[in-house]
């Protein structure tokens, strides 16, 4: 548990190897990726993967289940992480390669590497999260395989003979299960985006890939919490039969991944004999005493809701939420960043540089002067625009090869007359033109 809590896995997601840990994990690494986008700091990839560590313990988790059954789903397991290793985790190594290099995308060692952990990425990406609803989002249907939190099958202690839901088989008796590629389609979309980010992709293509994930998310998300099943209301008869001899079925379960709360409860107290849900405090607002038969079929239904929303956060719901909630705001980042340059644009004022590395520059107003260069460019301009583009990347070469002059990285730093000639000879120098007046530019 410690090194789950290390790397910063919320305490209610448990063990490391439970399924969702790895939701944890790669929120860290998207902390990174904001920060490197808004600041052109390079993302801390670890020398050692957390992420494919969580994958590895999940795997051997599951390999604990005793069942002849699931061996098939080992056999898949197993492949999976091959595959994410000579795919996902080898762009990943060589993104973070370039990163620290200092190299231009461009440069003809790196641009071949650069291309193969696109395309190797993008495999890895369409293979996990091109349907929900078949190959390793399924597993051979199994009752061992939900029995990592107990025997559902018990009458005491467990759900199944008190919930009548169960998950929906597939073709060749396959079941849906995301605790395996809910963890590994979030590993290929973390990857994929470092890649796309560190090959210099337009930022019009990682937001309609992001958008694409994001929706893909909203699907996974709707199906777990579509699986969270209680007992639901009882019947009078039922009620009457079970609360005057063995106690109250209260329960809700995941129907997929197995996690559940309850099974039946002590009829005179509703303390349930369920070893977890007996930790769980009683919540505020229900009123045990006097305990009629309508005050238990109340109280039974109060339970079981407050159970849902605890059975929805153990499972991870709340941090798909936040990883959702991740991909949007890099996606604004991105539009952001798209729009500055939209308006520079349309102000006649263009580049000669890859535009992801402009992107970069404008947005790291502590180590370049692109923000402040550019945003004094917009207020010399006004209402007007250049009658002919001028490269951006030019005018800053030129604004700070003059002498005496230093780097500005506020507006107020920026000296305007040194601009006002910088634009004039980027000008000339692009055009073969004399032009001597910069309001001669403007039309």
């Amino acid at each position: 548990m410690a090194e789950t809590q290390k790397i910063g896995v919320p305490e209610y997601i448990g063990e490391i190897a439970d399924s969702l840990a790895v939701v944890g994990a790669v929120w860290d690494i998207w902390i990174g990726i904001v920060t490197w986008l808004n600041e052109e700091i390079n993302p801390p990839l670890p020398t050692r993967n957390p992420l494919m560590e969580l994958l590895n313990a999940i795997h051997t988790k599951l390999n604990e289940i005793d069942d002849n059954v699931l061996a098939s789903w080992a056999t898949e397991r197993e492949e999976n992480v091959a595959f994410l290793q000579a795919h996902s985790t080898a762009a990943l190594i060589t993104a973070n390669g370039f990163l620290h290099s200092g190299a231009a995308r461009s440069d003809p060692e790196w641009a071949p590497k650069l291309a193969l952990a696109l395309r190797d990425s993008f495999v890895a990406v369409q293979t996990f999260t091109g349907g929900l609803e078949s190959g390793f989002w399924l597993r051979p249907d199994s009752i061992k395989a939900i029995s990592l939190e107990g025997d559902p099958t018990d009458f005491l202690k467990g759900w199944m003979q008190h919930i009548p839901d169960r998950a929906e088989r597939h073709s060749f008796n396959r079941s849906w299960d995301y605790r395996w590629a809910l963890p590994v389609a979030l590993y290929s979309i973390t990857a994929r985006i470092v890649i796309l980010r560190s090959a210099g992709e337009k930022n019009e293509i990682i937001s309609q890939e992001i958008k694409r994930y994001i929706n893909f998310i909203a699907m996974v998300t709707k199906k777990m919490e579509s699986g969270v099943r209680s007992v639901g209301t009882l019947s009078d008869e039922l009620l009457n039969r079970m609360a005057n001899t063995i106690g109250v079925p209260i329960a809700v379960a995941d129907i997929y991944g197995g996690y559940y709360l309850g099974g039946l409860s002590e009829p005179g107290s509703l303390k349930p004999f369920e070893p977890k849900a007996k930790k769980i405090p009683v919540p505020p607002f229900i009123q045990i005493p006097p305990l009629t038969f309508d005050a238990i079929r109340d109280d039974q239904v109060k339970f079981q809701e407050h159970w849902k929303n605890i059975v929805k956060e153990r499972i991870g719901i709340g941090e798909l939420f936040r990883f959702s909630g991740g991909l949007e705001n890099i996606l604004g980042l991105l539009e952001k960043q798209s729009t500055n340059l939209s308006t520079l644009r349309g102000k006649g004022i263009d580049f000669s540089v890859p535009e992801m590395d402009l992107s970069d520059w404008l947005n790291d107003p502590i180590n370049t002067p692109y923000p402040a260069i550019s945003e004094a460019l917009l207020k010399l301009v006004g209402d007007k625009h250049l009658r002919k583009p001028v490269f951006l990347d030019v005018i800053v070469f030129k604004y700070e090869d003059t002498p005496g002059v230093e780097s500005p990285r506020k507006l107020e730093d920026v000296n305007l007359a040194v601009l006002r000639t910088a634009v004039v000879d980027s000008y000339n120098e692009r055009y073969g033109e004399g032009v001597s007046d910069f309001q001669g530019l403007l039309v």
